[in-house]
């Protein structure tokens, strides 16, 4: 598409495959999950286009953390995923959802803080 000599931007909105899109040419991210991770998501962007691959990797490691906690079964609940990873970063009050769509348990809760833990986004003191 870039050889046509019309300029172009690829964008890429695959959340649970971040790397290799920007790896193979990919100007920007344009993904859902960046109202929680836009500030890594911008950072692996500069890493990647920077040709540090290592650091990309690394960052994307802990990225794939939090992609597997919000984007996994049932998939309706993605979204309350995102709400309460929000809510423990304090950037939102409440996770609050509509039918059909239900709260999550509070095990899903535990889950989700632990995945904030191991990405490093939380300290270990801040999980109830």
């Amino acid at each position: 598409m870039r050889a046509l000599g019309r300029p172009i931007s690829v964008l890429t909105s695959f959340s649970t495959n971040l790397l290799p899109s920007p790896a193979i040419g990919a100007d920007r991210i344009l993904s859902g999950h960046g109202s929680v991770i836009a500030d890594l998501q911008a950072d692996l962007l500069r890493l990647v286009q920077a040709g540090e691959m290592a650091a990309a990797g690394k960052l994307y490691g802990r990225i794939q953390i939090l992609t597997a906690a919000v984007y996994r079964t049932p998939m309706i609940n993605m979204y309350t995923r995102m709400k309460e990873h929000l809510v423990m970063l304090s950037r939102l009050d409440s996770a609050h959802v509509r039918t059909p769509v239900t709260p999550l348990s509070d095990c899903e809760r535990g889950e989700l803080r632990r995945s904030l833990v191991e990405a490093g986004l939380l300290e270990p003191a801040q999980v109830a």
